[in-house]
């Protein structure tokens, strides 16, 4: 063994201790919380815990979720696994079949997706759920055939990736410059605030989650034909 894999070794377990370590040490009576977040629901801009949690009182996480997604997509088109001309996975029209079913499933999907956005101010729901929604009808037009007029070097499909990250720094640092803390909303506008932080992050989750699908379709078509080239 390596000393370099000796030192990462060690430092996993350090890490793996550390974190152990501070999840013993947690209280057991979370109804402190859980108290504490209630009594201020009211403030938070969304009636349903769950929302208010991630986006007002633990903004930080989710926003760092959504710099991770970025990262990811960023290391992939960076890897050049993306096709250069029109990110779809066939140029094949669907069937009559595949196309009459595919339809109205992408109507419903964006239909449910949409609602799922609304419900999560209130209720389960919210952005990644909706996001997720919106990624699967990419990738339902992708396995349909259905042309995705979309090149990784656009403009509208950069910003629709960076949609979400940049709509949570907009926000963050005009709240830092009213002097009342990064990611504090003022209470006369904080369910605008947080409505439109869910959308950007939705837009932006459904585009990295059909632009991976598509770049992982690409890279196993490539190594399939260079496989059968050299056969």
């Amino acid at each position: 063994m390596s000393k370099l894999n000796a030192i990462s070794i060690a430092l996993l377990v350090l890490a793996a201790m550390w974190f152990g370590a501070m999840i013993f040490l947690l209280p057991n009576d979370n109804l402190a919380s859980v108290g504490l977040i209630q009594s201020d629901l009211a403030n938070a801009g969304a009636s349903n815990a769950v929302t208010a949690v991630l986006l007002n009182f633990r903004g930080y996480d989710t926003y760092l979720e959504l710099v991770v997604l970025l990262i990811a997509v960023t290391g992939v088109c960076s890897l050049n696994i993306l096709p250069t001309s029109q990110l779809t996975a066939t140029t094949d029209k669907p069937g009559m079949v595949l196309d009459a079913l595919a339809k109205p499933l992408l109507i419903l999907l964006i239909m449910v997706a949409f609602y799922l956005l609304w419900l999560g101010s209130h209720g389960p729901g919210g952005a990644f759920q909706a996001g997720a929604l919106l990624g699967a009808a990419g990738v339902l037009m992708v396995l349909a055939g259905y042309p995705i007029m979309w090149r990784i070097d656009h403009k509208a499909v950069r910003g629709l990736l960076t949609l979400g990250v940049l709509s949570f720094t907009c926000f963050g640092l005009l709240s830092l410059a009213s002097q009342a803390g990064f990611f504090t909303y003022p209470l006369n506008h904080n369910k605008t605030i947080i409505f439109t932080i869910e959308f950007a992050a939705m837009c932006s989750i459904g585009t990295t989650l059909t632009i991976l699908f598509i770049s992982t379709t690409t890279n196993n078509d490539r190594h399939v034909n260079q496989t059968t080239t050299k056969r």
